[in-house]
């Protein structure tokens, strides 16, 4: 899709209560107003990064995520052949897990319909990149995105620690493959999201503005905006939002660079803003709302805390742990060479041959052994094998481990007692 193949345009709505058929009207009006029709396979791309107990601001609020699934079955219910609600959340958490927790499974399971696509268990399709300045040159996304033809993009409205917000650019974090997702994911992330943008681009945004989350970005502080603001363009619905908490959108990096690639305007006299909430009016709201990249020299200024005099106790210790651990270096290679030479490395028979065993392998099997020599006693007092093995097996066996045990030399007594 070219994303200026319409005039770039953001409607600002208001909305105080998390009421799935209140959303849903406003977001229905949202597409009508801006001449949008869902068609064949429609995905939904919410923000699930984290979600449960301690994350209840981190994500789009199920909710939401009801009231678009009804608004666009209200405009496209017959021109729609799927419609899926598709996600990765933060890694290393299943995503079945999020969208459990976050109450978005119990909204799909009222709308058999709707698939749910959790993206890390999806076929992974190859993206090249050919754009100039580009940190790769390629990127793996799920297939229900690559094949998408209608895309809705419904982000939370929060903060970032390292992006300063989180939009709607900043939520394709989400549509990429775990080989990609801790890849650039540091000093060079706003590049990074400003590539991702060369994947898709959405025919639909709308954000959960009703209760944002300032200052942090998985456990944010919930800052109440009674906003859900859409729109048709990324980088113009990014620049709206920026401007409403009082940021410009040049200095958001991910912003300024999509900006640069051609992907939108970041000139607010050049997008058209509309609704029932002026931009003004907004702002006033948003009075206040913490970004969530503030310089330490800012955070601690007015205290009587001396970052100079903190940074400088900061280096010494270090340079005392280091000098510390050049110590200890040849003292712990010593002492592990010792430890390497005196391990027997002879490999035992068996289920315990796996390569070199350890110490605690041998005694493992010494201590089997004296417990089956001790049955193999046993049962020859009482006429018994011991369980465990046949007859014959086990006699043989503990008659073996007998024999070698009495060829074993007996200790010569000491001292007094070689006179009794």
């Amino acid at each position: 899709m070219n994303p200026n193949a319409t005039p770039p345009r953001v409607i600002i709505r208001h909305c105080d209560e998390y009421r799935y058929e209140r959303i849903r009207t406003i977001l229905r009006e949202g597409l009508q107003e801006l001449g949008l029709k869902p068609k064949g396979r429609t995905l939904v791309k919410p923000n699930l990064v984290a979600a449960g107990e301690m994350f209840p601001y981190a994500h789009t609020r199920a909710e939401f995520v009801e009231g678009m699934i009804l608004a666009l079955q209200d405009v496209g219910e017959d021109s729609m052949s799927e419609l899926a609600v598709g996600e990765r959340c933060g890694i290393t958490i299943p995503t079945r897990y999020v969208f459990k927790h976050s109450g978005v499974d119990a909204v799909l399971a009222k709308h058999p319909s709707v698939k749910r696509y959790c993206f890390e268990e999806e076929p992974q399709v190859e993206i090249r990149y050919t754009h100039e300045k580009r940190l790769r040159d390629y990127v793996f996304v799920p297939q229900p995105v690559a094949k998408a033809d209608f895309f809705v993009n419904t982000p939370k409205f929060k903060a970032h620690p390292w992006t300063m917000v989180t939009f709607s650019m900043k939520n394709y974090i989400g549509i990429q493959d775990d080989r990609h997702r801790l890849i650039d994911h540091d000093h060079r992330l706003n590049e990074k999201v400003a590539d991702l943008q060369y994947v898709i681009q959405p025919q639909f945004i709308a954000i959960d503005g009703i209760i944002a989350g300032e200052g942090r970005m998985l456990t944010p502080k919930p800052f109440t905006l009674n906003l859900i603001v859409m729109g048709n363009n990324q980088v113009a619905f990014d620049t709206v939002c920026s401007a409403i908490i009082g940021v410009d959108a040049r200095d958001v990096d991910h912003i300024r660079f999509a900006h640069e690639r051609g992907f939108g305007p970041i000139d607010l006299s050049k997008i058209e803003i509309t609704g029932d909430v002026t931009l003004e009016d907004a702002r006033k709201r948003a009075r206040g709302f913490e970004v969530g990249l503030v310089r330490v020299e800012k955070y601690f200024e007015g205290t009587r805390i001396n970052l100079r005099r903190v940074r400088g106790a900061h280096r010494r210790e270090a340079r005392r742990e280091g000098r510390l651990h050049r110590r200890l270096r040849p003292v712990g290679g010593q002492d592990r060479r010792q430890r390497q030479a005196g391990e027997d490395r002879e490999p035992l028979p068996g289920p315990l041959d796996q390569g070199p065993v350890r110490r605690r392998g041998r005694r493992h099997l010494r201590e089997a052994e004296e417990r089956d020599a001790e049955g193999a006693r046993r049962a020859q007092g009482s006429g018994r094998a011991p369980a465990g093995l046949p007859g014959e097996c086990r006699g043989a066996a503990a008659h073996a481990r007998i024999a070698r045990r009495d060829q074993e030399p007996v200790p010569r007594p000491r001292g007094g007692d070689a006179l009794q």
